[in-house]
């Protein structure tokens, strides 16, 4: 595959990964929130200028990144035009991920956080197509992934992660899936009481640990973080994957940009 092939399927997998978790919500929330509920009950706060509390702005920049999918109908051959393409489609993530980040009715939402990072880094990329660049694609790809995951670790060390008490409560109260929904059916108080604590110390371990991936090797990161985000999200919620599913695209796009094991032996 040669550099330029190697370059555009990056693209497109990153692209499609943002579009998945931009979108994956709209058929059970996102549709009736922007076109409906938002209109019926606008909201008004001081902190936000009239701009970022217009429903029709937040509407608007939510579905701007539908017209993004016709970078992925771009022919091979065209290389100028579809990195133009690519890049213009980067910059609307980027665009409509700091509006909605802004805007008093998604500035609360994960998903045009991460959106926010993975579309920086794509837009990055595409005006850097020489191969000198993609290692530090793939550090800055693992990066995001550290700062995020940092900022989450640090948030939960805190007493009440530390003895169960937060996720007890978030079970308790709206995760009716599987499995919490069987643990709150077949456990008594005392003892789901103990699995939160052992749940809170494995979900900050593993937060600490997909804080530090920027520091292993890079082949490895790339290959088995996409699978822990993955295991988070079997164990958690498939909704999760609007905040999670742009990072698992672009670390498995960075497998890509790794140098074949004979350039590596010929590096050594």
């Amino acid at each position: 595959m040669s550099p330029t092939e190697r370059h555009n399927r990056v693209m497109k997998c990153v692209l499609g990964g943002l579009l998945l978790g931009w979108f994956i919500k709209m058929p059970t929330f996102f549709w009736t929130y922007f076109n409906s509920t938002l209109h019926k009950y606008p909201m008004s706060f001081e902190l936000f200028p009239s701009v970022f509390e217009n429903p029709f702005i937040a509407q608007v920049f939510y579905f701007l990144p539908s017209l993004t999918v016709f970078a992925f109908f771009i022919k091979p051959e065209k290389w100028r035009s579809s990195s133009k393409l690519f890049t213009g489609a980067s910059l609307i993530f980027l665009l409509s991920s700091i509006i909605l980040m802004l805007h008093s009715a998604t500035y609360n939402d994960a998903t045009f956080v991460t959106s926010f990072w993975v579309s920086l880094w794509l837009t990055w990329f595409s005006c850097h197509r020489q191969e000198e660049h993609w290692p530090h694609a793939c550090t800055l790809a693992l990066a995001l992934v550290s700062v995020i995951f940092l900022g989450g670790f640090i948030g939960k060390c805190s007493a009440d992660w530390w003895s169960g008490k937060v996720l007890y409560g978030i079970i308790q109260s709206f995760f009716n899936h599987w499995p919490f929904e069987w643990l709150k059916n077949n456990t008594t108080f005392e003892e789901l009481e103990t699995i939160s604590k052992v749940m809170s110390w494995s979900i900050i371990f593993i937060e600490l640990v997909l804080a530090s991936c920027v520091f292993w090797r890079r082949s490895i990161a790339l290959k088995y973080v996409p699978w822990i985000l993955l295991g988070i999200v079997f164990f958690r919620t498939w909704r999760i994957l609007s905040v999670i599913s742009s990072f698992m695209a672009v670390l498995w796009a960075c497998l890509y940009l790794l140098p074949s094991k004979t350039a590596e032996e010929a590096e050594r």
